[in-house]
């Protein structure tokens, strides 16, 4: 029997999630369906859904808040079954899921749902009744699998993943997956139809790349293992205080978050160079 982990592969998905998805739609015997995602970009980029759309006839309502980036959704979406949507999901009113769905006349037992707005997602989640087969949702990888952290509103940090399978559990949902970036989760009344082994978050989870710190009885702190995190690009290294990485100093990560954020051209092409550069970073334990 092998983890969900296993049939990991890349389309246009981050972390295999591609190849993951299409495993769960093998067992569940879902051959066409409909799917929804948000933060949809333009359609393509680090999507979980693109392969169902552009390649496997799905119909999929795509949902981008930026418009920039909806005028680019809309180039990619021309001419196929998907719907795409400039609008914002939250969690009350007619910005909640619930009610995008209803009025776009999209069943709320849908059947795969990719949640990534850099932020929010637990919130959105949460508010949400809709019961899709199968959920895709951001995390916070750098808050290890013991720790449950849900992100204040607006924060822009994420929440961690045992703070999403505590929400998930309460929702009827079971974790079967999970990547760098993402939890993978599918409802509870459907998992005894899989055939892949179904182990705890923290089984799961790979803290190998997570950084370890000691506090000594003087008060100082120190690393005994490198860590980095794959968001900003930044390093933790060993015998530094500080951190670290291609950009050289952390007080940029927190304005270039903002100006990503933003869509601003130039923070996202720095961005983009640090995560390539942190990626050939070889790690070290002393």
């Amino acid at each position: 029997m092998h983890r969900l982990s296993h049939f990991s592969y890349d389309i246009t998905s981050q972390s295999g999630e591609d190849g993951m998805i299409a495993e769960l739609l093998r067992e569940l015997e879902l051959e066409r369906g409909r799917c929804v995602e948000f933060g949809a970009w333009d359609g393509k980029h680090l999507s979980n859904t693109w392969d169902l759309w552009k390649n496997r006839g799905w119909y999929a309502l795509l949902i981008e808040a930026n418009p920039r980036r909806f005028e680019a959704l809309q180039s990619e979406a021309t001419g196929r079954s998907v719907k795409p949507i400039c609008t914002r999901v939250g969690w009350e009113g007619q910005q909640r899921l619930d009610a995008i769905l209803a009025q776009n006349e999209f069943p709320p037992d849908f059947d795969v749902l990719s949640i990534d707005i850099d932020g929010d997602d637990f919130r959105v989640w949460r508010a949400t009744t809709s019961r899709p087969k199968i959920v895709v949702i951001e995390y916070n990888s750098s808050f290890s699998p013991d720790v449950k952290f849900a992100q204040e509103n607006g924060a822009f940090t994420g929440s961690s993943a045992a703070s999403f399978v505590d929400l998930a559990k309460d929702k009827g949902y079971v974790l079967v997956g999970l990547t760098i970036v993402n939890l993978i989760f599918v409802r509870e009344d459907l998992v005894g139809e899989l055939s892949i082994e179904i182990v705890s978050l923290d089984e799961l989870f790979d803290r190998s790349w997570l950084p370890i710190v000691y506090s000594d009885f003087a008060g100082v702190h120190h690393l005994i293992k490198s860590g980095q995190w794959p968001y900003s690009g930044m390093r933790v290294d060993i015998g530094s205080s500080r951190v670290t990485g291609p950009l050289k100093s952390a007080l940029l990560v927190r304005p270039l978050r903002w100006a990503v954020r933003h869509d601003l051209p130039l923070a996202e092409a720095l961005v983009r160079h640090s995560r390539k550069a942190y990626r050939s970073t070889e790690q070290s334990l002393e």
